[in-house]
């Protein structure tokens, strides 16, 4: 059975970017078995700990706003995983309906 542990997660909105800045702390982790995922309302991230095989880093976070999914910069260094998601704006992907 595996020990689940919520990571430590930090976000700070980025009015230049408009966008979010985010940190994930998994310290323990190598890079490559770091599972990130994206959604337009999200993110999870799923990885084990290299020190301890039992031990399992595992966490869904949702935001306030649809995030531009197709377009996130991520960066992992010394046990920290740092992303950088922009809004995605309302009616960028929206459907223009014909009226007749």
């Amino acid at each position: 059975m595996k020990n689940n542990i919520n990571p430590t997660v930090c976000a700070e909105y980025d009015e230049e970017t408009d966008g979010y800045d985010v940190e994930i702390q998994l310290p323990g982790v190598h890079k490559e078995d770091i599972d990130f995922k994206v959604l337009p309302g999200g993110f999870m991230v799923r990885a084990p700990r290299s020190d301890n095989p039992d031990t399992e880093y595992n966490g869904s976070y949702s935001f306030c706003c649809p995030i531009d999914d197709e377009n996130v910069e991520a960066k992992f260094d010394n046990g920290l995983l740092t992303a950088h998601f922009r809004l995605r704006q309302p009616y960028e992907k929206a459907t223009k309906v014909n009226i007749e």
